[in-house]
């Protein structure tokens, strides 16, 4: 049963109706676990929306303050040399202020995505473990309404500043997407697919889905997949390719594949026959 009180919580958020439709579509089905559904859904994962925003904060002023600690001492250098500034500061001081601005930032960009493992519980090992499963871990989800809104440069943090940030995996035998993020569970068969296309903002290029979790409701998201683990120190981006959009689209043509080979087995076996 859902919490009713974390409901409320999603109640002005772009997914309240389907996940309001999801979470009812499963308590009549007697479905436990989500994965075995035969439907699409978004359902509640019982972290507080505002779970995004705190995180989004501690990220947002770990980074300011590494900067800070990296820039400050030529700042300082910079006064007491252009302007005669007597500042009384041993130089052994000022570099070592930088060396540990330079060491939180390197640890920052080494750790930051490591901060969000506690809130999937255990569903992203799920994912990495599973023998059927291609996994991508750094996928940020935007309401496609206002995706367009969004500013990725390198002065914005990019840093779970998203509507949720999550674990992509593809299913190739069951031509379906399994996303588990921080607040909701996502599950995307291609049967239930109204539109797949690629978006793009400045220098982001990422992937629209629209799709039905029941007969009159549907849901749209965009997916955008951010580089900034250990291959990227210097800077987080966004990949600008259409790597995601063709994993996706792989993903959801191996149905069609695999009922024209059940159509070939069938027509070679009535072929057979005569």
């Amino acid at each position: 049963m859902t919490n009713p009180n974390l409901m409320s919580e999603f109640k002005n958020d772009f997914r309240y109706d389907a996940i309001k439709a999801s979470v009812k579509r499963m308590e009549r089905e007697g479905i436990t676990d989500p994965w075995d559904a035969e439907f699409s859904y978004c359902l509640p994962t019982g972290n507080s929306i505002s779970t995004m925003k705190r995180l989004h904060h501690f990220s947002t002023g770990f980074s300011i303050i590494a900067l800070t600690l990296l820039v400050l001492p030529g700042i300082c250098l910079l006064l007491q040399e252009k302007f005669g500034l007597n500042i009384n500061i041993p130089l052994s001081v000022f570099f070592s202020v930088f060396a540990i601005g330079m060491v939180m930032k390197v640890l920052f960009l080494i750790f930051i995505n490591r901060i969000a493992i506690p809130f999937y519980g255990g569903r992203h090992r799920a994912c990495r473990n599973h023998p059927d499963l291609q996994c991508l871990p750094h996928i940020n989800i935007e309401n496609a309404a206002t995706y367009s809104q969004r500013k990725f440069t390198i002065e914005h943090n990019p840093y779970f500043d998203t509507e949720d940030y999550a674990y992509l995996a593809l299913d190739q035998n069951r031509a379906r997407l399994i996303i588990e993020g921080i607040l909701c569970r996502y599950l995307v068969r291609a049967e239930d697919v109204t539109d797949l296309r690629k978006v793009s903002v400045r220098t982001s290029a990422a992937t629209q889905i629209s799709f039905r979790v029941t007969d009159d409701q549907e849901l749209e998201l965009v997916l955008a997949e951010r580089v900034g683990d250990r291959s990227s120190l210097i800077n987080p981006y966004w990949r600008q390719t259409d790597r995601l959009y063709d994993m996706i689209l792989s993903t959801f043509e191996s149905r069609k594949n695999q009922n024209e080979s059940i159509l070939q087995k069938d027509l070679r076996q009535k072929l057979s026959k005569k």
